[in-house]
């Protein structure tokens, strides 16, 4: 098995921070900036052999997935989950009202975007919007929404982008 070099770590983790703090600035998330090495609580650097320049950096506050040089996801990390399951966290969370709707989540996940430079009308030429809320089957059985939103470009099996946002704070 062959290990991925110290060399390529490091400039890995370059390009990741640089991709991570951009990212950050252009959409004003309140975490410490300039973010860097120090600030990290766990850092996933992948084999480029499988994916180049990928991998993963977590702050206090947020994790970054990077793919291929770009970012891939932003997670925010403060969600209080604690130890409770999937089911027990959806639970909690559908008891939490959202502060919009599906439209208004779209107008923010496609703010978000231009904040980081996507030219949204062509990706809206080609790859139509939706937004909808998340939902879970409470009991197994009863469809229980959340106050999450999924706003999507493309084909709902593989979207081209998906923005994910907490509708009873409209945070990521």
């Amino acid at each position: 098995m062959q290990t991925v070099s110290l060399t390529y770590k490091c400039v890995a983790l370059a390009i990741m921070l640089a991709e991570a703090n951009f990212s950050a600035e252009q959409l004003q998330l309140p975490i410490k900036r300039l973010i860097t090495k120090s600030d990290l609580k766990r850092t996933l650097v992948i084999d480029p052999q499988k994916m180049p320049f990928s991998g993963q950096l977590d702050t206090q506050e947020y994790s970054f997935s990077i793919g291929e040089g770009y970012l891939r996801f932003i997670t925010n990390l403060k969600e209080n989950r604690d130890e409770l399951s999937v089911r027990e966290f959806n639970e909690r969370l559908s008891k939490t009202n959202a502060l919009i709707d599906a439209d208004q989540a779209y107008h923010i996940a496609k703010g978000w975007l231009k904040a980081t430079e996507v030219d949204i009308d062509a990706l809206e030429r080609q790859h139509p919007p939706r937004s909808e809320p998340r939902f879970f089957y409470s009991n197994g059985t009863a469809r229980t929404y959340l106050p999450v939103f999924d706003v999507e470009w493309g084909e709902p099996a593989r979207p081209v982008i998906r923005v994910s946002l907490n509708g009873a704070t409209t945070n990521l």
